[in-house]
């Protein structure tokens, strides 16, 4: 296991390009456990970094209504429930967290992709019976049924991003251009990415083109 992580880190940039174009990245980091392997200071894509051993008999579950923490209780109990923690990543959901507030699971966007980093031993929760199974057992379908996010040619705003503070507004200006498209009915959805622990927003847009 401890090659596993050297080999993992050794094609970190590839993995990035992965999820950058729209793929899904599971990162299991429950090191020094049964099969070794010692991911201390192991990077994140995109930014942030594994800190360990950090074992807790509990976490706490602090987005409910993720699905990946769908009949999880809160707290959670294992031997360990998490092995080590998260940190440094940009924005995002912290679905899991020790007690003292340091997160253990998170899933955060990177590119038109996604990544799940959770230092829980799911499969070994899942086999004998630990709350940690139902991380497992929620997050493979989950995982399976991501679709990534991509831009559609049709659609724009103004600003593209930008910061806004705590309280605060920000109004968008949504333009919808039927250059080039012929007549029927287009739909996408406006995606708007934050850091809010809480998630992003997803806004239906439809546009019907009618013939000249």
């Amino acid at each position: 296991m401890c090659g596993f992580y050297a080999t993992f880190e050794s094609e970190l940039v590839a993995l990035e390009s992965y999820v950058t174009g729209g793929g899904y990245l599971w990162l299991g980091m429950a090191g020094w456990g049964w099969n070794g392997g010692e991911p201390d200071g192991f990077p994140l894509p995109g930014g942030g970094a594994v800190s360990g051993p950090d074992l807790w008999e509990s976490n706490d579950v602090t987005a409910p209504d993720h699905p990946v923490a769908a009949g999880l209780p809160s707290p959670f109990f294992g031997g360990y429930a998490s092995h080590a923690t998260l940190s440094g990543f940009l924005g995002g959901t912290v679905v899991t967290t020790t007690p003292g507030g340091d997160a253990t699971l998170v899933e955060y966007q990177l590119g038109a992709g996604r990544v799940l980093a959770l230092t829980q031993p799911v499969e070994f929760g899942w086999l004998f019976g630990e709350d940690a199974g139902i991380i497992l057992s929620n997050g493979v379908p989950h995982a399976v049924d991501f679709e990534p996010f991509t831009d559609v040619m049709w659609l724009s705003t103004e600003p593209a991003e930008g910061f806004v503070p705590e309280g605060g507004s920000q109004t968008l200006v949504v333009t919808l251009d039927a250059a080039g498209l012929s007549a029927d009915t287009y739909q996408a959805t406006l995606v708007i990415l934050t850091d809010d622990p809480l998630g992003g927003l997803y806004v239906p847009v439809t546009m019907a083109v009618t013939a000249p």
